[in-house]
């Protein structure tokens, strides 16, 4: 059997559920507060008083990623291309009938 744990506060009472929906945080954060000796007007109006930065290696590491995978996307965007003009190439030297036209190797260069 579970137990809902009600609160009033400024005249109105709902579970802890409903007050975390309500306010924004986690039901556990008020129910820990509320265990720790916290007041129910401190822990259902004081908003968390920092938040965990990125570590500035966390941060470098990050963006070392995006720039390898934005290059990695440019070299794949440049070899499609690269390759697609050699087929190109290819497929007009292999419609020119011999002796017509430029050579394999004047066609590549």
């Amino acid at each position: 059997m579970s137990r809902v744990r009600k609160i009033t506060h400024d005249g109105v009472t709902m579970s802890v559920s409903d007050w975390a929906r309500q306010i924004g945080i986690l039901p556990s954060t008020i129910t820990k507060r509320i265990d720790a000796g916290w007041s129910v007007e401190q822990a259902l109006t004081i908003k968390r008083r920092w938040t965990h930065p990125i570590k500035p290696q966390a941060q470098a590491d990050h963006e070392m990623r995006e720039a390898v995978r934005r290059f990695a996307c440019e070299q794949r965007r440049a070899i499609d291309a690269f390759e697609e003009d050699m087929l190109d190439r290819l497929k007009g030297v292999a419609m020119t009938p011999p002796g017509e036209g430029r050579e394999l190797s004047e066609t590549l260069s």
